[in-house]
Parts: C-alpha cells; sequence; structure tokens
C-alpha cells in the first residue's frame, strides 16, 4: 500500500510559504517582528507533526475491516 507525497509536499509547501510570507511581513513591519518566533514555532512544530504522522508505517490491519465487537463481551 503506497501514498502519494503530493499531499505531503503540498502541505510542507504551504507551511514553508507561510513562514516566509511571515518573514518578509516582519521585515516589512518591525514592530511585528517580536511577535512572530511564536508564530514559528507553531508552524514549525505542525510541519514536524504532519511529518512524523505521515512517515508512521501504515499496519497491514485495517481499523475500520470486519466487525469490532469482540464475542467475549456479548455475554
Amino acid at each position: 500500500m503506497h501514498r502519494r507525497h503530493t499531499k505531503f509536499i503540498v502541505v510542507l509547501l504551504v507551511i514553508a510559504g507561510s513562514i516566509w510570507g511571515l518573514h518578509w511581513f516582519g521585515n516589512w513591519a518591525p514592530a511585528y517582528k517580536p511577535l512572530l518566533p511564536p508564530v514559528y514555532v507553531i508552524l514549525i512544530g505542525v510541519a514536524v507533526w504532519y511529518s512524523a504522522r505521515w512517515l508512521q508505517p501504515r499496519s497491514n490491519h485495517e481499523r475500520r475491516a470486519g466487525d469490532r465487537r469482540h464475542e467475549t463481551r456479548r455475554e
């Protein structure tokens, strides 16, 4: 089961573009520059979290396949 890389790359490019846009805005309006580092940290954290989730291998057992109810609990 292979996943396409397109969505992953698009999300990372959007995050990178957002960081670049915020950097440009910080240079354009220097009064806001001290407020931007927490936003950078949040965007980088989202990118790392998304990358970690995407890189996790998918299991062969699909959780939604079949009946999830257990026979032993029906008693």
